[in-house]
């Protein structure tokens, strides 16, 4: 199972988001931290979908450790595991 690189921030007026790196515009949000987990998968799978319903490749998640860039005040790193389908047809190409 391929799992996805997702940036877990709480957010000022409470709840948390969640962003994906690799996936732009991939966004989730959850009154908690296993709301936002949740909310965040089903997002993954939501945004793959569109991906491939559009025609385009969906690609493979980059290691933790390439990770750049430092986090702010009260973010965390998660890893969101990827849709069954990713994983199972075999992952594209990124697109550049």
């Amino acid at each position: 199972m391929n799992r996805y690189l997702a940036i877990l921030s709480p957010e000022p007026t409470g709840g948390y988001s969640v962003a994906f790196p690799d996936c732009p515009g991939c966004l989730a949000h959850g009154a908690t931290i296993n709301h936002a987990r949740n909310a965040a998968k089903e997002a993954l799978l939501t945004w793959s979908q569109s991906l491939r319903n559009a025609g385009s490749k969906v690609g493979p998640p980059r290691a933790t450790a390439d990770q750049s860039g430092p986090l702010w005040k009260g973010q965390m790193l998660m890893l969101i595991e990827g849709p069954a389908a990713l994983s199972s047809r075999g992952l594209e190409q990124r697109i550049a």
